[in-house]
């Protein structure tokens, strides 16, 4: 490439050489035609700019709309209602009792995980997880986002950061199941199905997290089961739901740690909020 170029440069000095060459206003004529009309289009065509638009933007999340296809065979939305045992129907109150019934039934040495979401009014939000073995708790756990997720994110990143506390923990090798509750039925329903849309690398994450709870140490008694996600009744006085709402004020206080990216509809709703007030002020 270097010895092009100088053979270019030479071929162009030797055409302006005042004894032999051309004469210098036929060769600017030249340059003029075609040199810089060709560097000019190319310019305005393929050069981006001493800046660039996308560096400018904010740390927010990359969505893949093709991370699950839509020709990929998907659960049925009834399907994944009756997994979280949703309403599908019934009313509130047969909603509260059967979860009830649901507590009863599961194992002593079963983990179960409540988390929860809240937002402020200066439109901070924060999560909260709080975790319960043969009824005492052994784990509590609070995530402050600040202003850059909406309630949607912030309740999908407090049920991956409880599943992630609970793989850790100690008592997680004596447990069959981990039973994550929550009472966001949207977030419930894609824990564990497929995701093309805000925080999708969180539910990716829970996925692939939830997927290795087989294979954790456990003790040799213990059985190889799966994570569970059930769907609770909010505001239905259940006390350890409750419990793990008041988590969620725990970090409304707290330095963030972390720089969370913006969500997807957490930054549309900036946006949008942002062009609105400019145009008022306009």
């Amino acid at each position: 490439m270097t010895s092009k170029a100088l053979t270019i440069a030479s071929t162009l000095r030797s055409l302006g050489n005042t004894v032999h060459g051309i004469r210098p206003h036929l060769l600017q004529q030249a340059i003029s035609a075609c040199v810089l009309r060709k560097a000019y289009f190319g310019v305005e065509t393929w050069w981006p700019g001493r800046t660039r638009p996308l560096l400018a933007l904010p740390n927010m999340e990359k969505i893949n709309p093709l991370l699950h296809p839509p020709w990929s065979t998907k659960e049925p939305r009834e399907a994944a209602l009756r997994w979280v045992s949703a309403l599908l129907g019934r009313i509130r109150e047969e909603a509260v009792d059967n979860f009830q019934i649901l507590l009863q039934s599961i194992p002593n040495n079963d983990i179960i995980i409540y988390s929860d979401r809240s937002k402020l009014e200066n439109g901070q939000t924060d999560g909260g997880y709080i975790g319960f073995q043969a009824g005492s708790q052994f784990l509590r756990g609070s995530i402050p986002l600040r202003h850059n997720k909406e309630v949607f994110d912030a309740e999908a990143e407090a049920a991956l950061t409880g599943l992630k506390a609970t793989m850790i923990h100690s008592t997680a090798q004596c447990s069959l199941n981990l039973w994550i509750c929550l009472d966001n039925l949207e977030v419930a329903i894609q824990l564990l199905s497929l995701s093309i849309g805000s925080s999708q690398a969180v539910f990716e994450s829970f996925n692939t997290l939830a997927a290795t709870w087989p294979l954790r140490r456990r003790l040799p008694q213990i059985e190889s089961r799966a994570v569970q996600i059930r769907w609770v009744p909010g505001h239905a006085n259940i006390s350890r739901n409750e419990a793990a709402d008041c988590t969620t004020k725990e970090g409304a206080g707290k330095t963030v740690s972390t720089s969370y990216p913006w969500s997807y509809v957490a930054f549309k709703r900036h946006t949008k909020s942002q062009a609105t007030s400019r145009a008022q002020t306009y």
